[in-house]
Order: C-alpha cells, then sequence, then structure tokens
C-alpha cells in the first residue's frame, strides 16, 4: 500500500505528481476495454487521466516548493554582448 501524501506540502505533491506524471509517460496506467462489434472483438487502450492538466499542477506544485525552499523562485537568465 503506498503511503499517504500531504497535499498541502507543495514538495510532496510535487513528488507524487512527478511519479504519476512518468508513469503515464512509461505506459504503466494504461487501461484496456474489449468490447464486441456485431462478431467483431475490438480493444481500445486509452489512458484516462489528462496529461495536460497533469502537468500544469506538477509545474505549479515544483515551483511552490522551490519557492518555500529557498525563499523564492529560481530562474535562470542567458545575457549576449
Amino acid at each position: 500500500m503506498a503511503d499517504a501524501v500531504d497535499w498541502t506540502d507543495p514538495c510532496a505533491r510535487a513528488t507524487a505528481l512527478r511519479t504519476a506524471y512518468f508513469g503515464l509517460l512509461s505506459g504503466q496506467h494504461e487501461q484496456r476495454i474489449r468490447f464486441r462489434n456485431g462478431d467483431v472483438d475490438e480493444d481500445v487502450w486509452f489512458t484516462a487521466p489528462k496529461i495536460d492538466l497533469l502537468r500544469t499542477e506538477l509545474a505549479d506544485a515544483e515551483a511552490q516548493c522551490a519557492a518555500r525552499s529557498l525563499g523564492k523562485p529560481r530562474r535562470f537568465a542567458f545575457t549576449a554582448g
């Protein structure tokens, strides 16, 4: 059984969301539905979660965790010339 996640902690939330995100990308959470259409058996594979929403929530949790850990979000910039 998986440990409970403290969803009020942005770092714990980011860790859980990251695990789910990469699990979906690797195909661990695919769902398969088999149904009959007339005389033909058909299989449909899909992932139910909305990956874009998961990606957005993950980025938000990571930003909150970084802000909490460092006191401010980390930003990187390159200058030329």
